[in-house]
């Protein structure tokens, strides 16, 4: 029973751990897609992202760091940062994250419709 009881802990925690992640980033999507105002800070923002994405998919997480901002930076160290993200994304097993343009996909489905 109390391996059962373990496993399933196991189970939850690394559920938590998957929404927290993914929360994560969409969170970033998020803020980096609409604190684009035109085209151009969207196309910044979008290689912005893509960059960052790209540290995830490479288990970059020092690279990851170093894009965070100088407030980000005061609330965590490096080495917590990246051992917290390499937890969160090897127990996942992310691989291949992407990105998408959500205005691009939201236009796509309304011509479809």
């Amino acid at each position: 029973m109390k391996k059962k009881r373990k496993k399933s802990k196991k189970k939850i925690k690394l559920k938590k751990m998957r929404i927290i992640a993914i929360l994560v980033i969409i969170i970033i999507a998020a803020v980096l897609i609409f604190h684009s105002q035109n085209g151009r800070k969207q196309t910044k923002a979008m290689s912005v992202l893509d960059k960052y994405i790209s540290y995830i998919n490479e288990a970059k997480y020092d690279e990851m760091y170093k894009m965070l901002s100088a407030s980000s930076k005061n609330t965590i160290t490096e080495e917590d940062f990246i051992e917290r993200n390499r937890t969160i994304y090897e127990q996942l097993e992310a691989r291949n994250v992407r990105t998408s343009n959500m205005e691009e996909e939201d236009e796509n489905r309304k011509n479809k419709n």
